[in-house]
């Protein structure tokens, strides 16, 4: 469930909400996987990046799934410049490296967002692009 932190009226019953994350990877350098109001989370196959100060808040949450890790996923070019991502040069593709390689659940899909088919090697990659 996301919540309205401004206005707390928009926010609706936890037993009504559910999130589901699966096959994505999540960069942060903040608190993360905190589900103050109980609502459902579903997550697998998720590679988590903690920068920084960044830290789980494992608060109504089960803990990581197996199928789960916290490591760098070693995109092609990525950089922080000071708090924030630095865009120049961007390049969220993955390294042959990549823990996310193979590492993906299948979901039926056959392209990925530029339209690199899906999968190349045995399994999905986790995140948005397959390695190629």
């Amino acid at each position: 469930m996301l919540m309205d932190l401004k206005d707390s009226s928009r926010n609706t019953d936890p037993m009504l909400s559910s999130i589901v994350l699966e096959n994505n990877i999540v960069v942060t350098n903040h608190a993360i996987v905190r589900n103050v109001m109980g609502s459902n989370f579903s997550h697998k196959n998720n590679i988590y990046w903690l920068m920084g100060a960044a830290k789980f808040d494992l608060l109504n949450t089960t803990g990581l799934n197996v199928s789960e890790k916290t490591v760098n996923p070693e995109f092609v070019s990525f950089s922080m410049l000071e708090d924030r991502v630095n865009i120049q040069g961007l390049d969220l593709r993955l390294k042959d490296s990549s823990p996310a390689v193979n590492a993906a659940a299948f979901f039926g899909y056959d392209l990925d967002v530029i339209q690199v088919m899906v999968p190349k090697g045995k399994m999905p990659d986790i995140g948005a692009y397959e390695s190629y």
